[in-house]
């Protein structure tokens, strides 16, 4: 899904593919490595850091 946030902080969704973007042999990390572009991206844009679930 591609996604943009504007400075009043709402959601434009761009697409959505239906095709797995990110395979991962081990599902056990497919959360983590699905996430991770997401984050990088809020960094980007001045996001404060999210805590990691445990």
């Amino acid at each position: 899904m591609d996604f943009v946030i504007d400075k009043k902080l709402h959601v434009w969704i761009l697409e959505m593919n239906l095709r797995h973007v990110y395979p991962v042999e081990d599902p056990r990390l497919a959360p983590e490595v699905k996430r991770t572009p997401f984050l990088y991206a809020m960094s980007l844009a001045g996001f404060p850091q999210l805590e990691k679930k445990r």
